[in-house]
């Protein structure tokens, strides 16, 4: 691997391990129901973040953004928030 390919790992990584402590703390300070609603939000940006990459730099990352595709994937996500609602009540 290469030292920019280390870096973004790292990076990542780190990224990784704030949004786990941002989850603990938030579980600790209110309703835990109300923290997993709002976990379960997380595929919707994940998409919003790769249409932007993928539109604006995509010499780094593509993804398919025709719109039969962007509105199954809006779809599927709807449907994942849809189930989370019924569990959490």
């Amino acid at each position: 691997f290469g030292l920019k390919v280390v870096g973004l790992m790292a990076l990542d990584q780190n990224i990784a391990l704030a949004a786990n402590l941002f989850v603990a703390i938030a579980a600790a300070a209110g309703p835990i129901t109300l923290v997993n609603a709002l976990i379960s939000t997380q595929p919707f940006f994940v998409l919003l973040f790769a249409l932007i990459l993928s539109r604006f730099v995509p010499q780094l990352y593509s993804e398919e953004t025709q719109r039969a595709t962007v509105f199954q994937k809006l779809a599927a996500l709807a449907l994942m928030c849809a189930g989370v609602l019924l569990i959490t009540g």
